[in-house]
């Protein structure tokens, strides 16, 4: 796909990804069984609670809407909605915990990978940087860069070598 996309741009250069198949193979078994074991704690909680209890969801509240107090500064920062989500929060105390650990998973999984991005995008920049020359040749050999050199018109060159390693 990326050859099609950009393979005008970058002539002779042919892109080529190998993902290793036992890598696929070992993701796939670890997402069926963080699956499984997550659907299975609820599945054995869930099969213990009668049907109709389980709808009305008693177990889950277990202080009455009267004893819950809020202070004031609450209501006075935050207002109505403060309010309610306080309540809510010392109500479901198991729910708010599950929720407050998956947004700290989930912002710092969204940082890291923010950040891999914009050092990979910086690596890039410095790899593929705007270079000022009018005329480059490549696959010479010393004395061809030194009659290059003495060519009219060139205030200055430089010589680099790169080999690959393979």
């Amino acid at each position: 796909m990326v050859n099609l996309l950009i393979g005008d741009m970058m002539e002779g250069t042919e892109f080529v990804y190998n993902v290793p198949g036992m890598a696929i193979l070992i993701s796939v078994v670890i997402s069926g069984i963080t699956i499984f074991l997550s659907c299975l704690i609820p599945a054995i909680k869930a099969s213990k609670i009668p049907p109709i209890e389980a709808i009305r969801g008693t177990d889950d509240i277990k202080i009455k809407t009267r004893k819950i107090k809020t202070s004031k500064l609450t209501k006075k920062l935050f207002g109505i909605g403060g309010v309610i989500a306080s309540k809510n929060l010392k109500r479901n105390r198991k729910k708010y915990r599950t929720t407050v650990v998956s947004l700290v998973v989930s912002i710092s999984i969204f940082i890291a990978l923010s950040s891999f991005l914009t050092y990979g995008q910086m690596m890039t920049g410095s790899y593929y940087t705007d270079l000022s020359y009018n005329i480059a040749v490549n696959g010479g050999n010393e004395t061809l860069y030194e009659k290059v050199a003495t060519w009219s018109g060139i205030n200055s060159y430089s010589y680099s070598y790169q080999t690959s390693a393979e």
